[in-house]
Parts: C-alpha cells; sequence; structure tokens
C-alpha cells in the first residue's frame, strides 16, 4: 500500500483541479491524508472523437479558463505523437459545476514524437513544455506560449533546450510574471543532472540560453513558488548509506541563485529505496509537498520489511 505524504513548506491551502475534481488540503504538516478529495462535477471526455492514445495530461488554470494538455499518438519507435489541448471553462450552475470546452488546440504537430507535456499560466499566458524527438536522435526540450483564446502563440514551439544527449521531462512553475522550467540532461558525465531557464511570458524569451546548473545525478524534479523564492526539489539517489533522499533548496527568482549552500532534506524513501513522483504546488507565500512511499508488490515471494 502506497502512502501519500506532505510536508507544508508555510502553506495552510493547497487546491488543484482535474477536470471535474478539486482536490483540497487544509492545515496539514507531516501527515497522510485519504479523505479529502471532493468531486465537483461528472466526468467527461475531453475528446471522444480521436481514436489515438492519449496519455499524460496535465491542467492549468488562468485568465478565466483552464487549458488541459495531453500527448496524443504513438510514441515509439516510428511514432507521431502530439502535443494536444483544450480550453475548459468551468461555471457553476444550479449549485452544479459545468465543463464546456471552448476550443480544441494541436499545441505542437511537429516531425517524430513529443512526449509528457506540462503546462503552467503566469503573465497573461499559458506555457506548455515538453521533450521532443524531432532530432531523430535524441530528446530535446521544447515549449509553447497558448493564450487564454485558445491561440497558440508559438507553433510547433521554441527550443529549450536542444544540445547533445538527453533533455527531457521538463516541469514548470512561474512567479506571476514569468516562468522557470527545470529539466533533466546528460551534460556533465554519464547520469542525469538537473538544470533550469527562466522564460519571458510576453516574448517568449529564454533567458538563461545555456541553462543554469541546479543539482547533479538526481531524478524526477518538481517547482514551486512562495511568493518570494522558486522551491526545486528532487530525489537523491544516495546519501552516502545507500538512502534515496527527497531535498529541496530556495531560488531568488531574479538570478536563479541559492539560498542554501547545502540542499535541506524533506525526507527518505521506505526500505526498497522506493519513492513515488514529487509534486510541489504553490500557494499564495507557501508551497505544499507531496510524495508517495510504500513497499512495492512482491510478486517472486521474496518477502521484506
Amino acid at each position: 500500500m502506497n502512502t501519500l505524504l506532505l510536508q507544508k513548506y508555510k502553506s495552510e491551502f493547497a487546491c488543484k483541479v482535474f477536470l471535474c475534481f478539486l482536490v483540497a488540503v487544509t492545515s496539514f504538516a507531516n501527515k497522510s491524508f485519504c479523505d479529502d478529495i471532493h468531486s465537483v462535477g461528472e466526468e467527461f471526455s475531453i475528446d471522444s472523437v480521436s481514436k489515438n492514445n492519449q496519455r499524460f495530461p496535465a491542467v492549468a488554470y488562468g485568465g478565466g479558463v483552464y487549458l488541459v494538455v495531453w500527448q496524443e499518438g504513438w510514441n515509439g519507435v516510428g511514432g507521431d505523437a502530439q502535443i494536444k489541448g483544450a480550453i475548459v471553462r468551468a461555471s457553476l450552475i444550479e449549485a452544479k459545476w459545468n465543463f464546456k470546452i471552448e476550443k480544441r488546440v494541436v499545441v505542437c504537430g511537429a516531425a517524430d514524437h513529443q512526449e509528457v507535456p506540462q503546462v503552467f499560466f503566469a503573465g497573461g499566458v499559458f506555457l506548455v513544455v515538453w521533450h521532443d524527438f524531432r532530432n531523430g536522435v535524441d530528446a530535446d526540450v521544447y515549449g509553447a506560449r497558448v493564450s487564454p483564446d485558445g491561440k497558440v502563440l508559438d507553433p510547433d514551439g521554441i527550443p529549450i533546450a536542444v544540445r547533445k544527449h538527453n533533455q527531457n521531462f521538463p516541469v514548470i512553475c512561474g512567479n506571476g510574471q514569468d516562468f522557470l522550467v527545470v529539466w533533466r540532461e546528460v551534460r556533465y558525465g554519464q547520469t542525469y543532472d538537473l538544470l533550469a531557464t527562466r522564460i519571458e511570458s510576453k516574448t517568449g524569451k529564454i533567458l538563461d540560453e545555456k541553462g543554469i546548473r541546479i543539482a547533479d545525478n538526481v531524478a524526477l524534479p518538481a517547482i514551486g513558488f512562495t511568493g518570494k523564492h522558486y522551491i526545486i526539489a528532487w530525489i537523491a539517489r544516495t546519501d552516502g548509506q545507500g538512502r534515496t533522499l527527497l531535498q529541496f533548496c530556495r531560488y531568488d527568482p531574479a538570478t536563479l541563485s541559492r539560498e542554501e549552500k547545502m540542499p535541506i532534506s524533506l525526507g527518505s524513501a521506505d526500505a526498497f529505496g522506493y519513492i513515488g513522483q514529487l509534486k510541489l504546488i504553490s500557494g499564495t507565500d507557501e508551497v505544499l509537498a507531496m510524495w508517495a512511499r510504500g513497499i512495492r508488490p512482491d510478486p517472486w515471494g521474496w518477502g521484506g520489511p
């Protein structure tokens, strides 16, 4: 049984809407929870016409609407998966939430395939980021801005991190005006490291073209914003004693300079070294950290703690 763990970093309220579901967390600190999930509408299909495989949905709210994005199509060898999206407006009618799809968009339909989109709203626009195989060799990170009325401002995307080897699995956050994107990259050796760049919302300009080095030999980054600092968290492969750790540092939004000399520990893995994907949810001036930790299935019957 996996357990969803929470840690509060100056957070009293956090919420996230997944189409017709509202997840609310209040006054939790280092606790598990499972019963504060409330449905706010009937489930409905974003695109019931398409016969393609649709995976990895993500959603953000801004400008009075939601932008839902997903990966559509086959993403294996010879695949042509694209990044698609839909503008969704929610309205409360007779104490019932209704969701209306106002426009469907193709965020990126470039050659080869694009995978695992993420989205955030800042400065009056959405920014969608993903990793992209259009070079035919390895993954690069691209992004595209989308207006609240569904106009794709950067058709087929702008290059965010395009270099030799892989740059992949980007995550995104914002400070209300501009964006921060963090991704994994093989650059300094044989392991994945984390790099970041800031992106202007008005122009789509990449402010840190070479990328700013965040952490070495780590996995599964997550970002939040406290109103004063970005918090970038990650899963460190070991602490020198064989343990897998969750760590984070605070970063100045203006320069991406790090506030701490050494990363701060959030927690550690279970007895098998397992940690599920880490998420950070931003509040007004606080960030809530969530991750899954638990003993994985034991199909061979070897047993364990």
